[in-house]
């Protein structure tokens, strides 16, 4: 028997040795305020060393199930640890670059090999055996880990796992998943969903999950939103209440008819489409829409949020190429027409005051002309002064006539700016788009 099962086992090392995903090499970004390393280490066995090649794998089967993990809890004193830790010159940049906060919710850093005291990881290690039981046949693999927790120096948990050795080759990741409640200090449960049709995509709290079928997800309790969708089918979307371990759905998609494809481009690249609230994925992209009152929301950090009523689209489909408006344009040109109105009102009130002094310039200029005509036999002196004076305010009261319109004329245009711009702002408030391109 103990050589049938190095076939199966040899299976499973291998898939446990594929491609590297969140686990297994060291990370030059690692940071302790927002991440918390996890090292599995070694695993002795202390059975029969026929299953020495166990090793491996069940190293490789534990990294990958706390990888997946949705967080790591954090307890009050690792908190307490690592504010503290923060105060330290060599940490300042380290909680800068984690916002300045230290959260109790963790992502998960795994890799196997020893740890590094410097980095206060959580330490993984024990022992496993595989036996065969007085009148049984079949073996039994019992797996003993200890939890070393290198932030408070103490031995956070002994965690004994006992069950059939072709249990965990059928299905490691459900043999092993008992051991994380107590590892992550918090309930998590397992949740499979399976689809049709196969090819359909399935969300959890808007996360792609699988294709066809994800099975013994990750999930904490409570409310979670479940979306599937595929292209012809109408999406399915629930909010699923996770109250108990092993929740399962299977979900059947009904046919979708009178599709219309819409290929949609942005200016930017990589703007969020959403159908109905519904993520589809970044632009460019290809849209397929059902008839009726559906909604299509376009939205990107920095840039006014769209959303247009599918039915104000045209109905042959094509491609719609749209140019997103900078978040706070219409602000801006409300400041800007505010500084056109003052700036007007400014000129107004001086051109009406050099106005005023164009009066005074003329009377004054009137006055001295009748003065020199009334002298102009008796005080000729006084006469030709008077005269002089006269010329003198004339120029003045050209020049200040000139000054006048001038300004009168630069007070119009700042109001012709006001009124345009916001004329600008009602368009913007109107229009959903700067600018959209359709081709058919």
């Amino acid at each position: 028997m103990k050589k049938l099962l190095s076939i199966p086992l040899l299976c499973l090392l291998i898939s446990a040795h594929g491609p590297a995903g969140a686990w297994g090499s060291e990370s030059s970004t690692y940071n302790l305020f927002t991440q918390r390393k996890i090292v599995v280490g070694s695993l002795e066995n202390s059975g029969d060393q026929q299953y020495a090649y166990l090793t491996e794998s069940l190293r490789d089967q534990i990294a990958l199930l706390i990888a997946d993990a949705p967080f790591i809890a954090l307890t009050d004193r690792e908190h307490d640890f690592l504010r503290t830790l923060s105060r330290r010159e060599e940490y300042k940049q380290m909680l800068s670059a984690a916002g300045g906060t230290i959260g109790y919710r963790l992502e998960p850093v795994v890799i196997k090999g020893e740890p590094i005291a410097a980095e206060y990881p959580l330490h993984v290690y024990g022992r496993y055996e595989v036996y065969t039981p007085e009148e049984a046949e079949t073996p039994v693999l019992r797996i003993s880990l200890s939890v070393r927790n290198l932030m408070t120096g103490t031995e956070d948990a002994v965690i004994d796992l006992e069950g059939s050795l072709f249990g965990f080759i059928d299905a490691p990741r459900s043999f092993l998943i008992p051991i994380l409640p107590e590892f992550l200090r918090y309930t998590v449960y397992r949740v499979t969903l399976t689809a049709e049709p196969s090819e359909a995509l399935i969300f959890l709290d808007d996360q792609l999950i699988g294709i066809g079928e994800a099975a013994d997800v990750l999930v904490t309790p409570g409310l979670h939103r479940l979306a599937v969708r595929e292209d012809g089918y109408h999406a399915y979307r629930d909010l699923v209440q996770i109250t108990a371990d092993g929740f399962s759905r299977h979900i059947r998609l009904q046919k979708e008819l009178c599709l219309t494809r819409y290929d949609i481009t942005t200016t930017p690249d990589g703007v969020n489409v959403y159908l109905d609230e519904e993520f589809q994925g970044y632009t460019p992209l290809s849209l397929s829409v059902g008839p009726g009152n559906r909604t299509i929301t376009l939205s990107k950090k920095g840039y006014r949020t769209e959303t247009l009523v599918v039915t104000d689209l045209p109905e042959g489909g094509g491609k719609l190429n749209f140019g997103l408006i900078e978040a706070g344009v219409s602000e801006q040109l409300k400041q800007k027409a505010e500084r056109h109105r003052k700036r007007g009102m400014y000129l107004s009130w001086a051109g009406l005051g050099v106005l005023g002094s164009s009066i005074f310039f003329g009377v004054m200029s009137t006055l001295k002309a009748q003065e020199s005509d009334l002298y102009q036999t008796s005080d000729p002196g006084r006469s030709s002064d008077a005269r002089t004076a006269s010329e003198t305010y004339s120029i003045l009261l050209y020049s200040s006539l000139a000054a006048a319109g001038g300004i009168f004329v630069f007070s119009f245009v700042e109001t012709v700016q006001y009124f345009t711009t916001y004329n600008r702002i009602a368009e913007y408030e109107q229009i959903p788009l700067v600018s959209t391109e359709l081709a058919f």
